[in-house]
């Protein structure tokens, strides 16, 4: 929602309120889903020992340090007259980030998070698990609309900010 407040387009504010609104269902679909074949505690380790994967650290990293960036530098501009100078953002670093940032979430869910419904697919493939690949479809779904958006503020991006199109 940071994003939001940064946009002057108020089109585009509504489309991330939308998007941050859905990935909110989404999250408890997920937790919906996890519910009908882990107990509480299940989950939970279940969660924690992913986190403890050195492969999917070092994954996480790449993707999450840009979006960590960008939403430190929407704060520092957001907040930038309560700011000491020293730690004042200027335009064009708060424009790098957020541009580097979109990519970072675009990775996020395109290759990495929507990967992880492959699996559905494969049973659902068998004949296992029917209802769950529906709702991994429905979600499937709204995360395309999600990276159709990213993908053309992108594109608005490069265009209105010629600097940020680089090799």
């Amino acid at each position: 929602m940071l994003l939001a407040f940064m946009v002057t387009d108020s089109s585009v504010r509504s489309n991330i309120a939308l998007i941050n609104f859905f990935e909110v269902l989404h999250n408890r679909s997920y937790q919906y889903l996890t519910s009908s074949v882990l107990n509480g505690q299940e989950k939970k380790q279940a969660f924690e020992d992913v986190r403890k994967i050195p492969e999917m650290i070092h994954r996480n990293e790449l993707i999450l340090e840009p979006i960590e960036s960008m939403k430190e530098a929407m704060r520092k501009h957001i907040a930038k007259d309560l700011l000491p100078k020293e730690q004042q953002i200027t335009e064009s670093e708060v424009l790098q980030k957020i541009y580097e940032g979109i990519v970072a979430y675009m990775c996020l869910e395109g290759l990495y998070f929507s990967g992880g419904f492959v699996y559905f697919h494969s049973l659902a493939r068998d004949q296992k698990m029917n209802g769950s690949n529906d709702l991994i479809n429905l979600i499937k779904k709204d995360e395309n609309i999600h990276s159709s958006f990213f993908g053309l503020l992108i594109q608005v991006l490069m265009r209105e900010f010629p600097e940020l199109a680089t090799e």
